[in-house]
């Protein structure tokens, strides 16, 4: 198998290695996008420039605590390195 993803959960310890297709079967929560910067004064205008907002990252509860954790990206180390 070719996982992709990883859950843990550090308060439980519960570890799954997902697929895409598996990734569909987890309760997933969004969390909300977030500001990057303070608004600022273009002086020239005189309108108050925003900067575009970041998105948060989504996480997963956790099937056996019921908590949030985020879902990493899985590097398998059996397999060849590109940095040799």
């Amino acid at each position: 198998m070719n996982y992709k993803y990883q859950i843990y959960c550090q308060s439980c310890h519960y570890k799954k290695l997902i697929n895409d297709e598996n990734i569909k079967e987890l309760d997933i929560k969004k969390s909300v996008d977030f500001q990057s910067g303070i608004p600022k004064l273009n002086p020239l205008t005189r309108k108050i420039e925003v900067p575009p907002s970041k998105k948060g990252k989504s996480k997963v509860k956790c099937p056996k605590c019921h908590r949030l954790i985020f879902i990493t990206k899985y590097h398998d180390p059996t397999q060849e390195s590109d940095l040799a």
